[in-house]
């Protein structure tokens, strides 16, 4: 299930799967912890490629 957007204005486009370049849910955040950057986990519903991305 995808994670509900708090604040959709900062929040980049979901990236294309590689499969057929549909879009990727959003269905994970870890936090920026330290020096390590926040980490979005996107998935795709079609094949279920899962796709982790460093955020700003």
């Amino acid at each position: 299930m995808p994670i509900a957007n708090d604040n959709p204005a900062s929040e980049p486009t979901s990236p294309a799967c590689p499969c057929g370049g549909s879009a990727l849910e959003l269905v994970g955040k870890t936090p920026r912890v330290g020096p390590y950057p926040e980490l979005k986990t996107f998935r795709c519903s079609d094949c279920g490629e899962v796709i982790t991305v460093e955020s700003d």
